[in-house]
């Protein structure tokens, strides 16, 4: 919101973060293929040495045709897992895969967020205004050609302007307990 010189080095961040993930150049790739969502499996079919694609389509509103949403005051930020060698994550039957929230740290925070619309965009296809999901196909990650690391772009729209807000994301799996924190300000 306002100025392009105030979000330009995010936008530009998260472009040079996502030229990995054209979908042209993924589909070109022999060694990846289309992987399809099935809840509470993991991926027996696909070889160890393939990977899937992600298309960044998925990503919705979280484009650079928007600027990823901060031309509009609606900042978009990218979520990954690094790679764990031979990781596969334990879920809940019937769940796609490790899922992430992501929140205000603290009280002040929380509430700072209350009026904000938050919006996950992952390979499901579709907004998700609870959770956002890294689907279990793309896992155990065995250092395959061109393996692409599963993103969540989480759309915060309408954030609290002219305050420091702690954003707390965290990860679930029966065997992963992970978090990340970061700040938002809005000029």
């Amino acid at each position: 919101l306002g100025d392009e010189y105030t979000y330009l080095k995010y936008s530009d961040a998260l472009l040079a973060f996502t030229l990995q993930y054209d979908y042209g150049k993924q589909v070109r790739e022999q060694s990846l293929i289309e992987c399809q969502m099935e809840p509470g499996k993991a991926s027996p079919e696909i070889s160890p040495r393939k990977s899937c694609v992600f298309d960044l389509e998925w990503a919705n509103r979280c484009n650079i045709f928007r600027a990823f949403g901060y031309s509009d005051g609606c900042p978009c930020v990218a979520l990954k897992l690094n790679p764990i060698y031979g990781w596969l994550p334990d879920v809940e039957e019937g769940k796609l895969g490790p899922e992430v929230r992501c929140t205000g740290k603290h009280d002040v925070d929380r509430d700072l967020l209350v009026h904000t619309g938050i919006k996950y965009y992952d390979a499901r296809d579709r907004p998700d205004e609870n959770l956002g999901v890294f689907p279990h196909y793309y896992f155990p990650y065995l250092a395959q050609e061109n393996y692409n690391n599963p993103l969540v772009f989480v759309e915060f729209c309408m954030p609290p302007r002219y305050a420091l807000v702690t954003i707390l994301c965290h990860v679930e799996a029966k065997n992963l307990n992970s978090s990340v924190e970061f700040y938002m300000l809005m000029d």
